[in-house]
């Protein structure tokens, strides 16, 4: 894994560090979450996957590791707070590493988590965010259930995984059961029409004072 993560993670945002294999030594299952503070869907999702981890850390052995794509590192330190796992560092010097993570695991939106077996680094699963959210309200032992199913899926290396199955194949048809697996697409689409339509306004409005003004 210290292949794959680096050397050393950070263990909360004050900058207390371990060592990789270290951190992850007794763990069974690893999840990497791309995620950014100024996504919307990762807002919506960073706390229903807190209590997740909460709910299953312990018991399945599950650790998760934040690769940040924050524009600043004050960004990144202060949603990392809101985090109890570990993470890649946040400075400037790391980001170049954290792109080349997203492209060895084909992430092209977040949040995205990948599941591997921390002892290989083999590839377990690229849909863990979509059945975490299914199982948001549902009972610890069946929130358990879910890391116990990527425990007996079989882990293969990266060059043999299937890194684009979340991407949608197979014409219209597909491209709609990609939707209806992927919800998060749907949320992604709503606050980017919410945000875009609050520009809108106020540069609208912006317009309407700058000409009350020449008046």
């Amino acid at each position: 894994m210290e292949e794959l993560l680096g050397p050393t993670l950070l263990t909360d945002a004050k900058g207390a560090k371990e060592d990789t294999a270290k951190a992850l030594k007794d763990k069974d299952i690893v999840a990497l979450y791309f995620s950014a503070s100024w996504c919307p869907p990762c807002q919506s999702f960073t706390p229903i996957f807190v209590d997740f981890y909460k709910t299953v850390a312990e018991s399945e052995k599950f650790e998760v590791v934040y690769v940040a794509s924050d524009k600043t590192v004050q960004e990144f330190e202060q949603y990392y707070s809101k985090m109890p796992w570990l993470a890649i560092p946040g400075d400037n010097d790391s980001t170049v590493f954290k792109n080349n993570l997203a492209q060895t695991f084909k992430v092209t939106g977040i949040p995205t988590l990948i599941i591997l077996d921390p002892k290989t680094g083999n590839f377990i699963s690229k849909r863990a965010a979509m059945e975490i959210r299914s199982k948001h309200k549902a009972s610890a032992e069946e929130q358990k259930s879910v890391v116990k199913e990527w425990k007996a899926t079989e882990a293969v290396p990266l060059d043999q995984a299937n890194l684009d199955l979340d991407t949608p194949t197979g014409g219209i048809k597909g491209f709609l059961t990609w939707i209806v697996k992927n919800p998060m697409f749907i949320l992604a689409i709503f606050y980017g029409y919410k945000w875009l339509a609050r520009k809108f306004r106020e540069l609208h409005n912006e317009g309407d004072q700058a000409g009350e003004q020449e008046l």
